[in-house]
Order: structure tokens, then sequence, then C-alpha cells
């Protein structure tokens, strides 16, 4: 059995049941595979220390060590909102015009 040195207390409290992480499959990058770095939710810890996991585009479930699984902290997530560019010398806030393009509707003027 693998061990990785964390208890499991601590493999919990790096990894958080429901938060997000970057996945390196290892075989996948070591072959050259475009596809060996997955996004995942975290699901739940096993009791050999693996990290259980939903890949969020295909559904996939997997376990993984926690050697190659990065936490990604919401701040990274939202980290396009924060660092948005104003729309067009529009006096909008960065947040409100990144929403509206999600959203897909156009920002209005400011007057």
């Amino acid at each position: 059995m693998h061990t990785t040195g964390l208890t499991h207390d601590r493999l919990v409290a790096q990894t958080p049941i429901g938060s997000y992480a970057l996945v390196r499959i290892p075989e996948r990058y070591l072959t050259g595979q475009a596809d060996h770095t997955i996004v995942c939710r975290v699901t739940g810890h096993d009791l050999r220390g693996r990290v259980e996991l939903l890949e969020i585009r295909t559904g996939d479930a997997h376990t993984a060590r926690p050697e190659y699984v990065r936490p990604i902290s919401p701040a990274e997530i939202m980290r396009d909102i924060d660092t948005a560019a104003l729309d067009a010398g529009d006096l909008l806030g960065a947040g409100d015009v990144w929403l509206r393009r999600w959203h897909g509707a156009q920002p209005e003027s400011v007057q």
C-alpha cells in the first residue's frame, strides 16, 4: 500500500468534500496525451489515502493520490470577474460587465 505521509484528517483538510481540484493523470501526462489534466469536484476520501473525485466535464468517477491533486481556490475561479476590463468606456463595474456578457446581454450605457 502506498502512503503519502498525510493523515486522513490532513488529507480531508487539504481537499474538502465539495471543493474543486485540478487532477493530473500521470500515465496520460507521461505518454503525451492532451487530456492529462482534468477539473474535478472532490466527493470523498478513501481509507487508502486517495481522493475520490467526479470529473466535471464527463461525470466520470476517479480516485487519485493527493500528490496529483491541486485544489482550486474560489479566488482563482473568480479571477476573470475581478480583473475584467471596463466595457468600451462605459462606467460599469467589471462584475456587471462580466455578468451581462455571461448571460448574453449587452451592457447599457451610463448616461
